[in-house]
């Protein structure tokens, strides 16, 4: 934990903070030598050095993320199993690629207490999910969100933060038997180009209406509305799911005798909610708002 913040302090105390073995001496504990980290700024890194200047300082504890996730992670949960104590300043750096498999829930979230503050240095991807292409007689789905927060932190972005793009809207449709008012069918195609409907017989459903495969194997591309046709039904092609962090495109329309218009894309999913508890200090790229 920190030191206090005045009163008597020795050298026994900063050993016990920072590490390090007997006989002790001041000049062992400059920052960013062999034992204070770089987040302690009033401890100086040559010249002169006092206790005075240890009042308040902390240990850090630094981890890795190197193995991929697919779904939603904790960073302050991921902290403690990697064996944090819970009030040192905490840094984190993700070496792979943390996303999601639902777009109800961030792919990160940073919630929580960090008593000395924290520090995300991203290296990779944290990428939201893909949002559903529209089925049948509906919008497409909103896509999900790349980092929820909550609690103060400092992010160096030095890759790639993204919201899961949104679903495609279902394609309109043209009834002309007065009976027939059933909805067009639609399905998805996986972030791949709608293939259009309107044939006079029944045709399978193309894909999968699921979030798209991305070029990191990833369901972060809004999915493709793909529509078919019946006899007595006329379908227009639904719309093209988005790319990261971009909305789905609306279903196509149908020009008859009541000119119906497709049905909107899903929303873009978030690069980052909670933006206002977070310092940038590198943003990389980020696709999707800041909210």
């Amino acid at each position: 934990m920190a030191l206090q913040g005045s009163g008597q302090i020795s050298l026994a105390n900063i050993q016990t903070e920072f590490g390090g073995s007997n006989p002790i001496s001041l000049s062992e504990y400059y920052r960013n030598g062999a034992y204070v980290t770089s987040n302690n700024s009033g401890v100086p890194t040559s010249g002169a050095i006092s206790l005075s200047q240890f009042y308040g300082t902390t240990a850090q504890f630094s981890f890795t993320i190197s193995s991929n996730y697919s779904s939603p992670q904790n960073l302050r949960s991921l902290a403690i199993a990697a064996g944090w104590d819970q009030t040192d300043y905490l840094v984190v750096t993700n070496n792979a690629i943390i996303s999601s498999n639902t777009t109800s829930s961030a792919a990160l979230t940073i919630s929580g207490t960090f008593p000395n503050g924290v520090l995300f240095i991203n290296s990779g991807y944290v990428v939201g999910m893909g949002g559903r292409g529209a089925n049948s007689n509906t919008v497409g789905s909103a896509g999900g969100n790349a980092i929820s927060v909550s609690s103060y932190v400092t992010i160096q972005n030095n890759s790639t933060i993204a919201g899961g793009g949104g679903g495609g809207g279902a394609g309109a449709s043209w009834v002309w038997n007065a009976y027939d008012r059933s909805d067009p069918g639609s399905g998805g195609a996986s972030g791949l180009t709608a293939a259009a409907g309107g044939n006079p017989t029944n045709q399978p459903i193309y894909g999968n209406p699921s979030g798209g495969l991305n070029s990191l194997g990833l369901y972060t591309l809004g999915g493709a509305s793909v529509v078919w046709g019946t006899g007595g039904r006329v379908s227009s092609p639904g719309g093209r799911g988005g790319n990261w962090g971009t909305a789905g495109d609306a279903g196509g329309t149908v020009d008859g005798n009541y000119n119906y218009s497709g049905y909107s894309g899903g929303a873009a999913g978030k690069a980052v909610t909670g933006n206002g508890y977070v310092t940038w200090t590198a943003t990389g790229t980020r696709y999707g708002a800041l909210v």
